[in-house]
């Protein structure tokens, strides 16, 4: 092969602009390693891709060995589901924490129908139960028994914790009989003008084991007690004025 008239001549011409256009896009000029700055740089999204996939497959794969429901299928849980499904999706509803939904995992919890679950099963009911009478304890001493009883009327009456939750409700129920006698005995007290006995019966109502009763109603009566002093007192006055005094 004939040598160009560039290289035939011992020396290198000019290149033209198309020349150098043409060598520098030629492969057999550079390096692989240069190529590979020439590439487009997608490898990052094809390897997150890959990893998100395999997470989730293998996320998938252990829940299906497990037999772990996804949150939404919780709500068609009943008593008649896997025990193994009903324990997981109870522990779910009691992490939410209001009362129909405490109220739902102790029925899912509660007596499982298998002797390796039923343990914790039950430990767990019996402590959303006690849970759940907290709350209504609470609302019970803050005047509401109504609502300390929907609360407890809420909780499923299984085997194990009917007996707990009849003995708090009726506890209830007896303070509050107890703090409405004393109330009504201090209101005759009132009108009776008694005042040593109006005092006496009404601080009976510190002991009465309501915090609703010991401060409020317990205050209320006091007011009534003095509102009742005063109109006592009024009535002496208007009864017996006192005399003019003399003019000398």
């Amino acid at each position: 092969m004939d040598a160009s008239p560039r290289e035939s001549a011992g020396e290198m011409s000019p290149i033209s602009p198309e020349e150098a256009r043409l060598d520098a896009t030629d492969p057999y000029q550079y390096p692989a390693e240069s190529l590979a700055k020439l590439r487009p740089h997608y490898w990052w999204i094809w390897t997150g891709a890959t990893l998100l996939l395999t997470g989730s497959v293998s996320f998938w794969a252990i829940a299906q060995l497990l037999g772990l429901p996804d949150l939404p299928n919780c709500w068609m849980v009943s008593p008649r589901s896997k025990p193994s499904v009903r324990l997981y999706c109870a522990e779910v509803f009691a992490d939410r924490g209001t009362v129909d939904l405490l109220g739902r995992a102790i029925e899912l919890a509660s007596e499982l129908p298998d002797p390796a679950l039923s343990p914790r099963g039950d430990q767990l009911a019996l402590q959303w139960t006690e849970s759940m009478l907290r709350l209504a304890e609470s609302k019970f001493q803050q005047g509401n028994l109504e609502e300390a009883l929907t609360i407890a009327s809420k909780i499923p009456t299984t085997r194990q914790i009917r007996s707990q939750v009849n003995a708090k409700t009726s506890e209830w129920k007896a303070i509050w009989a107890k703090a409405e006698e004393i109330y009504s005995t201090t209101l005759l007290a009132i009108e009776d003008r008694n005042w040593d006995t109006t005092i006496n019966t009404a601080r009976q109502l510190f002991l009465v084991g309501n915090e609703f009763w010991a401060s409020s109603k317990y205050q209320e009566l006091m007011e009534k007690m003095r509102i009742a002093k005063e109109e006592n007192q009024w009535r002496q006055n208007v009864a017996s004025p006192r005399p003019l005094p003399s003019s000398s």
